[in-house]
């Protein structure tokens, strides 16, 4: 054999990997390998188209993932928004409430000081039982008003 011919059947080391003789291509009929993949294509085609289907399943699965993931965000982010309101809401009618007691029992206390002013005799006992109903109505009432309106809420369970 010459060298050319030597060159094509056996690679160089240097240019291309050494592929042993029995495992190489050329060595099998090239009419044997046509049939050979002439039978496995029908196979392959349908591994690949299998394959095919179960990414395009995958890819739905991930899409329906992300959705439900928006969905619990918007809906724990709806959550906050109402018991924020509430919290809201709470605190306003607290205040709306002590309002109108105020409104309904500032009248009681003028009629106090009314029944107090018209007794002639201010060191008897009714009039000192006014006054000291009045002392106590009073001290009432700013105890009422001083009661903070807003509830204080642990940072533990602030979001």
């Amino acid at each position: 054999m010459s060298a050319k011919e030597n060159s094509k059947t056996v690679p160089s080391p240097k240019t291309e990997k050494y592929v042993p003789p029995e495992i190489r291509s050329d060595r099998t009929p090239k009419g044997e390998a046509a049939k050979r993949d002439e039978r496995e294509a029908p196979e392959l085609q349908k591994k690949l188209d299998e394959a095919t289907a179960r990414i395009a399943e995958l890819e739905a699965a991930v899409a329906e993932l992300d959705e439900y993931k928006n969905d619990a965000a918007r809906a724990r982010a709806d959550f906050y928004n109402y018991r924020t309101r509430v919290e809201r809401d709470r605190a306003r009618d607290r205040v709306l409430a002590a309002e109108g007691t105020c409104d309904v029992l500032l009248p009681v206390l003028d009629n106090l000081d009314r029944t107090i002013e018209a007794v002639d005799d201010k060191d008897s006992a009714l009039c000192k039982g006014v006054a000291m109903v009045q002392r106590q109505f009073f001290q009432a009432l700013q105890n009422a008003a001083s009661r903070p309106t807003v509830p204080s809420t642990p940072r533990s369970t602030r979001p």
